[in-house]
């Protein structure tokens, strides 16, 4: 394990981008794809410049784009009947995605609706101040920032593909600059309790998750990645919660219904390996995932009349979210 924090970046660079030779074997054809347009300059412990895609839009460039998200952003908000309850969390969010080098984009905007209803969720289920949530595929790290914005008591693990990881490594670093950080890098390590008592972020490359196997947490997240993982990569993370999951902990999980990534794998959310004992809170349509406004125009979009509206595009499929108490292994 790697306490320091240049000392973890530059465990990062090395192993998955100076050293990886072709795709990282975790990686789907989506991530084979897309991860070969990251751009990190690294040298001598000091990153000088990020640039990352298709795990965010939060450094959107196109300034017609910008608005176009402020846009949408403010059509969610505004027919959000309970809206009020939300400013103050949004206020935040906006403030975060500033000190974040980017700008409140919708994928933002997107993941702060979802951390109110974790929010809400560990309120129901009695989940204390100082709640250990592990978040799998948090591209930029905005929801693992804005989680310890909200709750600085929170020890957040956060799993992800090595070369994402690195953004979230910095991201969280350049937010929190007094944190306690720390890195699992090499295989046979265990990380403990203790471990995360100590520490405010511990990171986890995805080929590495063997080291969280005997830790207890209450709270897993995944936003929009499961969907574009192959299925061994899913059943695994499945089964590593079952196992390290606290009793009365939850699962939420918001991804397309059906995906089908550059490889032709088809990947369904019905098909993810639930348990008929798991315990659903909650299930449906995610109501602030519906459509998105851009510049480009994509294969579904809303009409009048037969005919497109400009800008406003559907998602290729619909997007569910289920809050699970999942059955332990």
């Amino acid at each position: 394990m790697v306490n320091n924090e240049k000392g973890y970046g530059e465990y990062l660079f090395s192993k998955y981008y100076e050293k990886l030779e072709g795709p990282d074997s975790h990686a789907s054809s989506h991530w084979s794809d897309y991860s070969s347009s990251f751009r990190v300059d690294f040298k001598e412990g000091e990153t000088l410049a990020l640039e990352g895609f298709g795990f965010g839009d939060m450094q959107e460039r196109s300034l017609p784009n910008r608005w176009l998200a402020r846009l949408c952003n403010f059509s969610y908000f505004i027919r959000d009947p309970h809206r009020k309850e939300k400013k103050e969390l949004l206020r935040i969010g906006k403030e975060l995605a500033v000190e974040m080098d980017g700008y409140f984009s919708f994928d933002c905007f997107r993941q702060v609706y979802s951390f109110d209803l974790i929010m809400k969720q560990l309120k129901n289920l009695n989940i204390g101040d100082n709640p250990r949530i592990l978040i799998i595929g948090d591209g930029f790290g905005f929801l693992s920032c804005l989680i310890k914005k909200v709750i600085p008591g929170a020890r957040i693990i956060l799993v992800d593909l090595g070369k994402t990881l690195f953004f979230q490594y910095y991201y969280s670093g350049k937010v929190f600059p007094d944190a306690g950080l720390l890195g699992v890098s090499s295989n046979g390590e265990k990380l403990s309790v203790r471990d995360i008592e100590e520490k405010d972020f511990i990171f986890c490359p995805a080929d590495l998750t063997d080291a969280l196997e005997e830790l207890e947490i209450d709270v897993a997240v995944n936003i929009h990645s499961m969907q574009e993982m192959t299925y061994d990569s899913i059943s695994g993370y499945f089964t590593l919660l079952r196992k390290i999951m606290a009793e009365n902990s939850f699962f939420y999980c918001c991804n397309r219904e059906k995906k089908e990534l550059v490889g032709g794998e088809v990947i369904e959310f019905d098909n993810y390996p639930w348990d008929k004992e798991d315990k659903i809170l909650l299930d449906g349509y995610c109501p602030w995932c519906t459509y998105f406004f851009s510049t480009a125009k994509t294969k579904y979009g809303a009409k009048v009349m037969g005919i497109r509206i400009p800008f406003v595009n559907y998602f290729d499929g619909p997007i569910r979210h289920r809050v699970a108490i999942l059955k332990k292994n």
